[in-house]
């Protein structure tokens, strides 16, 4: 009877820890995917000028990838790039944008 018992506590080990190996195996492979879409892609930054009627926010979207949360995040990437305090921007300026590309 300790033989049987000893074998169900050991085939319930092993399940676990195949269980466990499946879940990270599939866990890193999602995370590997994801990380290499982004590495892919290059960062730079161009110097754009502001028509009439632009926003930070018009702006953002048009450059606006997937490395930045959202477009409210994005806004406030180009305004430390452009050392700005406030949303406020002029036409016939220009501002700095960052950006990611292939």
């Amino acid at each position: 009877m300790n033989a049987r018992v000893f074998n169900i506590g050991l085939i319930i080990k092993v399940s676990v820890i195949i269980l466990f190996m499946i879940i990270a195996f599939g866990i890193f492979k999602e995370v590997k995917a994801y990380t290499s879409e982004i590495c892919d892609r290059s960062f730079v930054c161009r110097s754009v000028k502001i028509e009439k009627n632009d926003t930070l926010w018009s702006i953002a979207e048009e450059y606006y990838s997937a490395e930045y949360r959202d477009v409210a995040e994005y806004v406030d990437a180009i305004k430390e790039a452009n050392n700005l305090r406030s949303d406020n921007i002029k036409a016939g300026n220009y501002i700095i944008v960052p950006y990611y590309t292939d």
